[in-house]
C-alpha cells in the first residue's frame, strides 16, 4: 500500500506547522497529479483552499503570477493560462476590494505588493499546488521562481506544494537553490504495481480486469499514464463491439505489451520490432546475444503473449502510432481470431504433453495419442515449428507410427509456407530450420529445389559471376560438377562461353581460398587446366590457357616443361 502511505505523508507534512512548502515528487506517471486531487476532499473539509496551477502552460513569471493570483482572488484552480474574460474578471475583483485610494489599472501580475491588503478578502488557509515544476521554461530565472514562492508563504495560513519529476528536476539549476531556500519537506510517492493498476485500469469487466492484471503484474509495470492509455486502447476498441468477449484474452496481452513499448516504461530494452518477431530472440543462443537483447529474450520467454498476427500488424500498432483504428481490419481479424486461439491452445497441449513425458512413471500413451489426433486435426494453423515440435513429441513418446501421418497432414495444407521458408535466403533459411524434425526439413529441400532449380554449367557460372546468394540452385551446380565435366564444358561450349568462363576464373574462381565452399570447385578447375595442357601442348586450347592465365599469375606446365625438368 505504498501509494496510501505516500497520500498519509503528504496530508501530515500538509498538517505540520511552520512548514510553508512541500515538495511532492516521483517519476513521471506515477500519479502525482492523481494523489493531489485525491486529497482535495480531505484538504476542503479541514477547512483548505486547494489550487491547482500547471507551470508547463506558462512561458514567463508574470504569466505564472496572474495565474496564481487569478486562482486566488478567484478562489479556484486554474489548469492553463488565464484566459482574457477569467483575467478581466478576476482584476475587477481586486478593484472593487480594494480602497479607492488604492485603485490600479494595471496587470494581475503586479498586484504582488498589494496582495497583502487583501488578505480578509482571500479565500480560507490557500494550499496552491504548482504542477509540473520541472517543466518551467528557461524564461523564468530560479531568482524569479524562488522569490515567488517565498512571497507566497508570507501570507498568513498559505502553503505551497511543489509536484515535480524529481529525476528531471535535479538536472535543472534551479533545484538545489529551491530546495535549500524554499523546500521544507519532501514527500516520494512510490507506487506499487497493484496500487498502479487500481488507479489507471478503472473498473473492467471482471474477466478483462484479471487479464489486464496479469499482464501488467508480468511487465512490472507501475506508471499510471501508460496504463490510463492501455484503457484508453481497450475503450477505443471495445466500443466498436466487433470483438466478442472470448477474443481479449488474445489480443489483451499484445495491448499492454506493446502500449508499454511504445510509451518507453517497461524496465527493458525490448523494442517493437523484437515483440513482432519473438521466434528470432526466443530461439536464439542466448551466448550470442548482446546484453540488452539477452534481456529482451527473458521478457518474451516469460511473457508469452502469442505470435503477432494481423491484429497487432493491421490494428494495434497503427492505432497507436496514429490514433486511428481500422475498423475494417478488426472486423476482418475476427476471422482470424478464431485461429489464433487453436494455435494457442495446441501450445498448451503440446507443453502438456512433454510434462506428462518428462514427470509420469507410466507413459500415459492414450492422453498422448488424443493430444496428437488433436493436433493432426489442426495442422493448417500451425507455423512449421510448432508443427516440428509435435512431430518429435510422436518420435519422443514411441509413437513413431503417427510421425509420417502428421507431417504429411502439415505439408499438405502449408504448401504457402513451406514455398516461402523455401525462398529465405541461406542466413534467414538456417534460422527455420535449425532442429527441424528430418520429414519436415526434407520437405523444405524439396520445396527449396523446386523454387531455384539447379542450373545449367554455364548458366551457374554466370550466375556466381553476378555474385548471386547461394540458394539460387548454382553453388549445388558447381559443387556436384566432376572434372571431366568441366572438362567436357570447356573443350566443347561457345567462343563467346569460353571467354566469359576464363574472365570469370580469373576474376572469382581464383580468389577462394580454403574457407570458401567452392574452394573444391576451384581446384577441379586447376586440374582441368593442366590435364589439358599435358595431353596436347600444342593445342589451340592449351595456347588459350597459356595466354589467359599466365599473366595472372597461375603457375601451370606443359609436358615439355615436365620433360626438360
Amino acid at each position: 500500500m505504498t501509494y496510501q502511505l505516500s497520500k498519509a505523508a503528504l496530508l501530515s507534512a500538509l498538517r505540520l506547522p511552520n512548514t510553508q512548502t512541500i515538495a511532492l515528487h516521483g517519476g513521471w506517471g506515477t500519479g502525482k497529479t492523481h494523489l493531489w486531487k485525491e486529497i482535495i476532499p480531505t484538504l476542503e473539509q479541514e477547512g483548505n483552499t486547494p489550487l491547482y496551477i500547471s507551470c508547463m502552460n506558462h512561458n514567463s513569471i508574470e504569466a505564472l503570477k496572474s495565474a496564481t493570483f487569478g486562482a486566488l482572488l478567484m478562489g479556484q484552480s486554474t489548469a492553463g493560462k488565464v484566459a482574457a474574460n477569467i483575467a478581466s474578471a478576476a482584476f475587477q475583483a481586486v478593484r472593487e476590494r480594494l480602497p479607492e485610494n488604492f485603485q490600479i489599472t494595471t496587470t494581475l501580475s503586479e498586484i504582488q505588493p498589494l496582495i497583502h491588503l487583501l488578505h480578509s478578502k482571500l479565500p480560507s488557509k490557500p494550499i496552491i499546488a504548482f504542477d509540473d515544476i520541472e517543466r518551467i521554461p528557461d524564461t523564468i530565472t530560479s531568482k524569479e521562481l524562488i522569490g515567488f514562492i517565498l512571497s507566497l508563504t508570507s501570507l498568513p495560513d498559505t502553503r505551497i506544494v511543489l509536484i515535480a519529476n524529481k529525476a528531471k528536476l535535479s538536472i535543472l539549476p534551479h533545484w538545489s537553490e529551491l530546495r535549500e531556500k524554499a523546500i521544507g519537506i519532501e514527500v516520494a510517492l512510490l507506487t506499487d504495481t497493484r496500487e498502479s493498476i487500481a488507479i489507471g485500469l478503472g473498473t473492467l469487466p471482471p474477466t478483462q480486469h484479471a487479464i489486464f492484471a496479469d499482464c501488467i503484474e508480468k511487465l512490472n509495470l507501475t506508471n499510471i499514464r501508460t496504463i490510463q492509455k492501455i484503457r484508453r486502447t481497450y475503450d477505443a476498441i471495445a466500443s466498436t463491439g466487433i470483438l466478442s468477449n472470448d477474443i481479449w484474452e488474445l489480443t489483451i496481452p499484445s495491448i499492454v505489451l506493446f502500449v508499454g513499448i511504445d510509451q518507453g516504461t517497461i524496465n527493458n530494452p525490448i523494442t517493437i520490432d523484437q515483440a513482432l518477431t519473438p521466434i528470432e530472440l526466443t530461439a536464439a543462443d542466448p551466448e550470442k546475444l548482446s546484453k540488452e537483447d539477452q534481456q529482451a529474450r527473458g521478457l518474451l520467454r516469460s511473457y508469452n503473449f502469442g505470435r503477432p498476427d494481423e491484429f497487432e500488424l493491421q490494428v494495434l500498432l497503427p492505432y497507436i502510432r496514429t490514433g486511428h483504428l481500422n475498423r475494417q481490419a478488426l472486423s476482418n481479424y475476427t476471422k482470424i481470431a478464431h485461429n489464433r486461439q487453436r494455435r494457442r491452445n495446441l501450445d498448451e497441449q503440446l507443453s502438456e504433453a512433454y510434462r506428462l513425458i518428462h514427470w509420469s512413471t507410466a507413459l500415459p500413451l492414450d492422453a498422448l495419442r488424443r493430444i496428437l489426433n488433436n493436433a493432426n486435426s489442426n495442422m493448417d494453423v500451425l507455423d512449421i515449428s510448432t508443427a516440428s515440435s509435435f512431430l518429435h513429441l510422436t518420435d519422443d513418446s514411441g509413437l513413431g507410427e503417427m510421425t509420417p501421418t502428421l507431417a504429411e497432414s502439415w505439408i499438405k495444407q502449408n504448401q504457402d509456407e513451406l514455398l516461402l521458408i523455401a525462398r529465405k535466403n541461406q542466413y534467414e533459411l538456417r534460422f527455420h530450420i535449425g532442429d527441424l524434425h528430418p520429414l519436415l526439413l526434407e520437405a523444405v529441400n524439396n520445396a527449396r529445389a523446386e523454387a531455384f532449380p539447379i542450373p545449367p554449367f554455364g548458366t551457374a557460372l554466370e550466375m556466381l559471376f553476378a555474385n548471386r546468394e547461394s540458394h539460387h540452385g548454382h553453388f549445388q551446380a558447381l559443387s556436384e560438377s566432376s572434372t571431366s565435366r568441366i572438362q567436357e564444358y570447356i573443350q566443347k561450349c561457345s567462343e563467346q562461353e569460353r571467354q566469359s568462363l576464363f574472365h570469370i576464373f580469373k576474376t572469382t574462381l581464383i580468389h577462394f581460398n580454403t574457407d570458401h565452399p567452392l574452394y573444391d570447385v576451384k581446384s577441379r578447375f586447376m586440374d582441368v587446366f593442366q590435364k589439358i595442357i599435358h595431353s596436347d601442348p600444342d593445342s589451340p586450347l592449351t595456347k588459350i590457357i597459356m595466354r589467359e592465365l599466365g599473366p595472372s599469375g597461375i603457375h601451370l606446365t606443359t609436358s615439355k616443361d615436365s620433360q626438360q625438368t
